[in-house]
């Protein structure tokens, strides 16, 4: 948040850098929503294998598990 761009929106945008292998966890709280979005390489989200260009959405409260199947780069928006 410290000297980021503002968008005046209740949001957080994250970026994650993984390499193969690599587990994440993240859980979206209650009331809010979150977009994340595959810039490049392979993932599955919740079992769902993603790639480069694809994404993903989740409404309330519930936990994304990202398993790394090749290098890559996801972005996730936090929203309200």
């Amino acid at each position: 948040r410290d000297d980021s761009i503002a968008i005046h929106q209740d949001a957080d945008l994250w970026l994650a850098k993984l390499n193969p292998g690599q587990k994440v966890e993240r859980t979206v709280e209650s009331g809010r929503h979150a977009w994340l979005h595959v810039a490049e390489g392979k993932v599955t989200v919740n079992g769902q294998e993603l790639a480069g260009g694809d994404a993903a959405i989740v409404d309330g409260r519930e936990t994304l598990s990202l398993n790394t199947l090749e290098r890559a780069q996801v972005l996730l928006f936090d929203l309200n």
